[in-house]
């Protein structure tokens, strides 16, 4: 639900704010996401994906990323 975007970058935020881990990264899910995947960019996510084997993708896609920038 679009309502809950607000909710859901501020928790976002807080995580990123709060964490040990700089190289934190969050993934964002679900059928808002997969009918609007640029609102990942709204809550501060660094990645989207419509389906599981997509989210393994992503997944793999951020820690290449991570490994590449330490």
């Amino acid at each position: 639900d679009e309502a809950g975007l607000p909710a859901l970058g501020a928790l976002v935020s807080r995580l990123r704010k709060h964490s040990r881990n700089p190289a934190l990264a969050v993934m964002v899910g679900g059928p808002l996401f997969a009918m609007h995947p640029g609102r990942a960019v709204e809550v501060h996510a660094d990645a989207t994906a419509s389906d599981a084997a997509d989210a393994v993708r992503q997944a793999a896609a951020l820690l290449r990323l991570s490994v590449t920038q330490a």
